[in-house]
């Protein structure tokens, strides 16, 4: 069975909890989403304990654009980690909205704050909408965290190497994952194509040949 957790934290409000970062790890791979410190600014980090992930494998991360941006995490068993990113008027801050999605091979193999997956909610802790949780003795043992993801790194991992006489050392940030269109790897992705697509009659297609099939009429798309 493989080692697969996530981690939420929240700011420190009397109520109601509000989620500010997400932890996922598999394996010896983790990846940590924040915006605890000041409530606007992500914190990410991605770091990798075995080969396949350093060469840029899974973990996979999507991120959109925009002042609200979704972070996708995707990693190799199937499983997936949410984060919406958004702003509450009324903390004055951004906050995160958290989704987790286990595969079907972890049917009645899961434990934690969403149950164990087994299709019997009697068998949870009541912890859903409308519900406060006071005191982890209300908590199963099996839901509370053994280890904090947030200060959690891989086994093995191999410290920068220090840097020679002369030498100067810039920043580098990882370019994000562009999640494609289609996720079957049996089904051609047309990702890269759609993007190199112009509509016929729009302001930037005006000067470019397109080549018509029997089809093509005037404001489709042309390919």
């Amino acid at each position: 069975m493989r080692d697969f957790e996530v981690q939420t934290d929240m700011y420190s409000f009397h109520r109601p909890a509000v989620h500010c970062a997400v932890a996922a790890r598999e394996g010896n791979n983790i990846v940590v989403v924040s915006l605890c410190a000041d409530g606007f600014t992500p914190q990410y980090r991605r770091d990798c304990g075995d080969e396949a992930c350093k060469k840029g494998g899974y973990p996979r991360v999507g991120i959109t654009n925009g002042n609200n941006p979704r972070y996708i995490i995707d990693f190799e068993s199937g499983a997936k980690v949410t984060a919406q990113v958004a702003f509450w008027s009324v903390i004055g801050k951004r906050y995160m909205n958290i989704y987790a999605t286990a595969p079907g091979v972890d049917y009645k193999h899961t434990e934690g704050m969403c149950g164990n997956f087994d299709g019997n909610r009697n068998n949870d802790a009541n912890v859903g909408y409308g519900q406060w949780i006071h005191s982890l003795s209300k908590l199963y043992d099996s839901q509370r965290p053994k280890v904090n993801l947030f200060d959690w790194y891989p086994s093995g991992l191999t410290p920068a190497p220090t840097l020679p006489p002369h030498a100067e050392e810039c920043q580098y940030i990882e370019p994000p994952f562009v999640r494609p269109l289609l996720n079957n790897p049996d089904i051609e992705d047309l990702t890269n194509t759609l993007k190199d697509t112009l509509i016929r009659g729009a302001p930037e297609a005006v000067g470019a040949d397109f080549v018509l099939d029997e089809y093509g009429d005037e404001g489709e798309v042309v390919i």
